[in-house]
């Protein structure tokens, strides 16, 4: 059943961003932080996710790079 799928498919991805060593920042099409995942915050020494989530990314990076 499809909604049982999208529920197994998101919860894949937010295990993969949650445990992945690489630092991952999702935005929307405003360039605004949805998610940030705990290597992202290290590597930008942000104490909280709270702290950024639905804030410009201009805030911890040059946004040129996703402008393009």
């Amino acid at each position: 059943c499809l909604p049982y799928l999208k529920d197994r498919a998101e919860n894949f991805t937010d295990t993969i961003s949650r445990n992945s060593p690489n630092g991952l920042i999702v935005l929307n099409e405003k360039l605004e932080v949805q998610q940030i995942n705990k290597a992202a915050l290290k590597i930008l020494n942000i104490r909280l996710a709270s702290d950024i989530l639905g804030d410009q990314v201009v805030r911890v990076l040059d946004p040129a790079d996703f402008l393009q």
